[in-house]
């Protein structure tokens, strides 16, 4: 029966002897004297040789194995010092289900965000570690995650009896692809009493918290342009080193290398848009390059 569920106990009290008996007294090791009664036919007060008596208690389950004692004296009513007694007992079970979830991504328990940073499309593994963590075991068990749907991969039923019992824990698992940026998934356990059919209702809930990166993406394209299609020695030209980046997002601390030999210029460098070229080097050292952002350096020769 559910722990705190209504009992009611029945003491039936019967004269077995050839007198009738009188000052009657019942008691309950648990829950003291009782004096609800009928039975008392004639209303004399006496149980007689002809009578039974039955006592009724209610009382709430507790939780496990539980023993009432019930104790009955009279005395003889025809000779008061003769006393007589008997005792009996009344065995109950508590059931007091109960169930935990744990759920972890790619094997940490990320209650609290962030959680662990993982490439976003990347394939995830998520666990949920179901206990029992009650007295009793545990039947019809529903493990759902609230984004992936209903999880039925799961490993543990040691004695294959279908049924989580009070020894072990049942471990489910999925796979699912990663998302970008702060998420959480919430694992959900729901199961009944199993010694109880439908049985009390238990659940619990846990979460999993991760972060999806996204991993960045750059389209640098490089331009060379000058004014003279041939250059001659002594004399002067401008040409122009121009990096556009077509990608999505910013790109930082790139080099540009200027292949011309130095020993062909004596050139001397303008101030590029963003970063700084270094004379003589042929070495551009850019800061950074937003998306969709162009800068350029001329050197005349």
């Amino acid at each position: 029966m559910a722990v705190g569920s209504t009992l009611t106990f029945t003491y039936v009290v019967t004269n077995t002897g050839s007198v009738p008996l009188a000052n009657v007294v019942l008691t309950d090791d648990i829950l003291g004297p009782i004096t609800t009664v009928t039975g008392d036919s004639n209303g004399n007060g006496e149980l007689d040789t002809t009578e039974t008596w039955t006592y009724t208690q209610t009382a709430t389950a507790l939780a496990g194995q539980q023993s009432n004692i019930g104790t009955v004296t009279a005395d003889d009513a025809t000779n008061p010092v003769t006393t007589v007694t008997d005792i009996n007992f009344a065995n109950y079970f508590g059931d007091a289900p109960g169930i935990n979830i744990v759920k972890s991504v790619n094997g940490q328990d990320a209650n609290t965000a962030p959680g662990p940073h993982v490439v976003a499309g990347s394939t995830l593994v998520f666990t949920y570690a179901v206990t029992d963590t009650g007295n009793v075991p545990l039947a019809n068990l529903i493990v759902t995650d609230d984004h992936l749907g209903t999880i039925t991969t799961f490993t543990g039923d040691s004695n294959g009896n279908g049924l989580l019992d009070t020894t072990e824990t049942w471990t489910y698992t999925a796979t699912a692809i990663a998302v970008a940026g702060q998420q959480i998934n919430i694992g959900t356990v729901i199961a009944n009493d199993a010694n109880n059919p439908p049985g009390t209702t238990v659940t619990a809930v846990d979460p999993a918290n991760y972060f999806g990166d996204t991993i960045p993406t750059a389209d640098l394209q490089v331009t060379i342009t000058n004014g003279a299609t041939t250059l001659v020695p002594g004399t002067s030209d401008t040409y122009t080193i121009t990096v556009t980046n077509n990608g999505t997002d910013p790109v930082s601390s790139f080099n540009l290398i200027d292949t011309i030999p130095d020993a062909l210029l004596n050139a001397t460098f303008g101030s590029p848009s963003a970063g700084s070229y270094d004379p003589g080097s042929g070495l551009w050292s850019a800061l950074s390059l937003a998306s969709g952002q162009r800068c350029s350096s001329r050197s005349a020769a």
